[in-house]
């Protein structure tokens, strides 16, 4: 989408880092996209969290779930 509008609107300046041409870059374009589902997934987060779920794990003798997953409608 050529919509210059809508990138000045979106523009900040650290986009500046991706795009070097700044906002009035004649390459730059948008996408548009219309997703009808998504899917997520959701972890520990950090090395320390990684590592403490496959601690309680072993102690636990249970298997590590190590993302939350799920998927939303966005219709």
């Amino acid at each position: 989408v050529d919509d210059r509008a809508k990138v000045e609107e979106l523009w900040s300046p650290a986009m500046k880092l991706f795009f070097p041409g700044g906002p009035d870059d004649p390459k730059l374009r948008l996408i548009h996209v219309r997703a009808e589902t998504a899917e997520y997934w959701d972890g520990p987060g950090t090395l320390l969290g990684s590592a403490l779920s496959f601690v309680l794990s072993a102690v636990q003798d249970e298997p590590a779930q190590l993302a939350d997953n799920g998927f939303i409608d966005l219709r």
